[in-house]
């Protein structure tokens, strides 16, 4: 959890942790301490936090709930209003954690930096849930993926 950018995910992380050593014993609860303050895990070394919204978007893709965000890319100068259906999340290469999502914009699945979401609200509108597999977005993905690098090969 420490190399997460997202604030509301090390909170519930945190509070999940203060449950279960409330339930252990005194020298337990000492060592997992100790363990605790002598492990440190790769990047983020500053501690920077880009986002605050991992678990809105985890409650909304487990209860089918659309979002409505306001999304900023970097070439964008004012954020863009979208209402999405979140398909899945994963947490990139690069640090960021992305949501996979239904854009009614666009309609098509896109992918979402949430540190790049401005303002989110969760709507009362439940979609009906997407019934492909990752297996099957990975491979749509990749498809499209190659056929946009064999066009520009081929120029």
């Amino acid at each position: 959890m420490a190399k997460t950018k997202d604030e509301s995910l090390i909170n519930e992380f945190n509070n999940a942790i203060d449950k279960v050593k409330a339930v252990l014993r005194s020298e337990e609860k000492s060592k997992a301490d100790f363990l605790a303050n002598r492990t440190f895990i790769g990047k983020n070394w500053q501690n920077e936090k880009t986002s605050n919204f991992l678990s809105v978007v985890q409650r909304a893709l487990t209860n089918f709930n659309v979002l409505k965000i306001a999304y900023k890319k970097e070439s964008d100068l004012e954020p863009i209003l979208r209402e999405i259906e979140p398909f899945a999340i994963y947490h990139s290469f690069s640090e960021d954690w992305i949501v996979v999502a239904w854009c009614r914009l666009r309609n098509e699945y896109r992918n979402f930096r949430i540190d790049r979401i401005k303002t989110i609200v969760n709507l009362p509108e439940k979609f009906v849930p997407h019934q492909m597999t990752m297996e099957e977005y990975g491979e749509i993905q990749r498809k499209k993926y190659l056929e946009v690098n064999s066009l520009h090969y081929k120029i």
